[in-house]
């Protein structure tokens, strides 16, 4: 088996199950935030800068009727990249079924 073909059988294998690594990720980090979401130490990890703050106003409606933890950035942090995972979702069942249709 040469280099060329390993590698292009490690890319093929990362499409195929990159929403399952997403997803994966992203049920360990919110297994962390479970963990840490009552220590006080970490007062001020997320200093904002003014587009931070902006940012934080704009989305403000999104994730106020969300509250799974106690700090408000990590319930920030869980919509905004559920959201993301979601639509990473949909796209790629979207652009399997093209894929599937064409061939």
């Amino acid at each position: 088996m040469s280099i060329n073909e390993n590698k292009s059988r490690t890319q093929t294998a990362l499409k195929s199950y990159g929403w399952y690594i997403h997803l994966l990720t992203f049920v360990i980090v919110q297994v962390l935030f479970f963990v840490f979401d009552d220590v006080t130490g970490w007062k001020n990890i997320f200093n904002l800068n003014d587009v931070g703050e902006w940012a934080i106003s704009k989305l403000s409606p999104i994730w106020e009727w969300f509250h799974v933890y106690n700090k408000p950035q990590f319930n920030l942090i869980t919509v905004i990249w559920g959201l993301i995972l979601i639509i990473d979702g949909f796209l790629r069942i979207i652009l399997w079924n093209k894929k599937k249709n064409s061939a």
